[in-house]
């Protein structure tokens, strides 16, 4: 199986055209290997030119205390790093997808409510991976058996086919862009947790090049694997659930497969071998390695089964809000329509402000009103005056709306509620 998959990928990278910039890049082009070092040769000696008087640059208007704009750098919060260093010199490598480990310890995700959510949110995704990496399982054994390894890098129409190539892995929206679209992390949090992410991506890169040598060209290949994993983090992680819930349920599995011989024998040893070590990821090493004996079919067919019988998650509850202007709910439903109805007042906050209807407030601190022909200008002390009770009682009109849109989700589950006590008693009347 391993031969045919590989041959059927070389064959797709070399048969397959270039598609150019017209698609995002996964990971950077191929690094090159460092030059030998030349004999040192002292440079002539040349006159230096004169120095220029240095300019001044023109000051920028101060923001207001507290004001952070989208352009605005991070406030410097320390934070713990996800280089770590073991007894070897070398950096520890992480067992999860960077962003992954960055909520653990973003410094400004540590709320209740961004834990919960997060977590929810990380799990959703996960399950998302699981069902691409069993879709795309013969790339994905390809890329386990050493894959990037493989590739001659030195050749660029090499990296192009591997990216596009290995695209289906990838986010369709990486972790930050989608946790901030749907409201469960902030621009700060998710700029902190990117930073932390890249901070590490960053570590481990420059100590995969640093390995490299013009003498071993293989080492280009080690860097790329590197970086490559990188960019696909969250289907590899996938998969190593996948193989965990496999081990976990492996008699099970066995008896929910229709098995050819090969397949079956397949079984018996790696059950064998499985009860015979007691670390975790041996035992995952080798539910991997049983996947890879197996047909494709067959094995896709084990992980899903697996999947199944694996128990639910264990997620934390989200907790209510603690503001007492906004409504307490845990509710699924009910957060959904208010998010929805929030989202439906800003769209009209943004439109009247466009319109010139509603004030903005200006990096200078100032506030200002929109013209028809896209300019702004400052308001007068009346217009703020009136812009603030305005806002006040638009703040309190909202409120109302989003509150009666999770009490109309209520009102539909309570009646719904009643409806399927009044059928089961219908049904089996006493």
């Amino acid at each position: 199986m391993k031969l045919t998959r590989h041959t059927l990928l070389m064959a797709a990278l070399t048969a397959s055209p270039i598609f150019g910039t017209a698609l995002a890049q996964v990971a950077p082009p191929p690094p090159t290997a460092p030059e030998k070092t030349p004999e040192y040769v002292p440079p002539a000696p040349t006159a230096q030119p004169p120095q220029r008087p240095a300019q001044r640059q023109p000051a920028r208007p101060a923001q207001p205390a507290g004001a952070l704009g989208p352009g605005s750098p991070l406030p410097d919060i320390p934070h713990e790093s996800l280089v770590k260093v073991g007894d070897n010199g070398k950096i520890i490598r992480l067992t999860k997808p960077t962003e992954y480990a960055a909520v653990a310890v973003n410094p400004v995700t540590t709320g209740p409510i961004a834990t919960a959510e997060l977590a929810h949110f990380m799990h959703e995704r996960q399950m998302q991976f699981e069902e691409i990496v069993i879709e795309n399982l013969d790339l994905v054994l390809e890329i386990e058996d050493g894959f990037f390894l493989e590739i001659d890098w030195s050749d660029r129409a090499n990296y192009a086919q591997v990216t596009q190539r290995i695209r289906p892995l990838a986010p369709a929206s990486p972790f930050v862009k989608e946790a901030q679209a749907r409201q469960i992390m902030t621009r700060i949090q998710g700029q902190f947790n990117a930073k932390i992410a890249r901070e590490y991506e960053m570590a481990v890169t420059r100590e995969a090049r640093a390995a490299m040598s013009p003498d071993n060209p293989e080492s280009t290949g080690i860097v790329m694997d590197t970086i490559m994993r990188l960019s696909i983090g969250e289907s590899l992680y996938a998969y190593d659930n996948l193989c965990d819930a496999l081990v976990a349920n492996l008699a099970e599995v066995r008896a929910k497969l229709n098995l050819s011989s090969d397949d079956q024998a397949a079984f018996t040893i790696a059950a064998k071998e499985i009860d015979t070590v007691a670390d975790p990821l041996a035992k995952r090493d080798r539910a991997k390695a049983l996947i890879d004996d197996l047909s494709l079919d067959s094995a896709r067919a084990a992980l899903t089964i697996a999947r199944e019988l694996r128990p639910p998650a264990v997620l934390p509850e989200i907790p209510p809000f603690e503001d007492p202007r906004v409504i307490m709910t845990s509710d699924p439903d009910e957060i959904a329509a208010m998010r929805a109805k929030q989202a439906e007042i800003q769209k009209q906050i943004d439109e009247d402000i466009a319109a010139g209807r509603a004030p903005i407030s200006g990096n200078d601190g100032k506030t200002y009103f929109m013209n028809p022909d896209g300019t702004k200008r400052e308001a007068t002390p009346e217009e703020l005056a009136l812009a603030k009770e305005r806002a006040a009682q638009r703040e309190e009109t909202n409120r109302g709306a989003i509150r009666r849109a999770v009490e109309e989700v209520r009102a539909r589950k309570l009646a719904e509620k009643i409806e399927a006590e009044e059928a089961a008693k219908a049904a089996n009347p006493k």
